[in-house]
């Protein structure tokens, strides 16, 4: 799975953060062990759960955009978040694009679609809310 948008660190273990309000946050699991820990059913979906905490009772809280390295060169990811085996790279650097091929989709946007084999998965984190690393 790659992991974009907000994580927090809430008692030694990483959840993805949802809906927040002022103070507190929801913390998302897909683990149904959690249902011991507080967690409920997600009311819209329940293959996920949720807890309602204070954002103070966070250790960390940060925004993940994921990345990658193909060939030898830094790569947002268009479309994809890991449950096939290829994802969507994009650039606007025509000159770039032209070298390995990619589509053009809209003005100054260029695509490739490529195995996640043949790349390096990168996370950039920044923290939120605050926090600090």
């Amino acid at each position: 799975m790659i992991k974009r948008g907000q994580y927090g660190i809430y008692q030694g273990k990483e959840y993805s953060l949802g809906s927040e309000d002022g103070e507190f946050v929801n913390l998302i699991s897909r683990d149904y062990i959690e249902l011991k820990h507080g967690f409920i059913p997600h009311p819209l979906d329940n293959k996920f759960l949720s807890k309602k905490v204070k954002k103070e009772d966070l250790e960390k809280a940060y925004y993940i955009t994921p990345y990658v390295i193909y060939k030898g060169r830094e790569f947002g990811i268009a479309a994809g978040d890991g449950s096939t085996s290829s994802i969507i790279i994009g650039t606007t650097y025509k000159s770039e694009a032209d070298e390995l091929g990619m589509r053009n989709v809209n003005k100054s946007e260029y695509e490739l679609e490529v195995e996640l084999k043949d790349v390096q998965l990168m996370e950039e984190r920044k923290p939120i809310w605050g926090f600090s690393f």
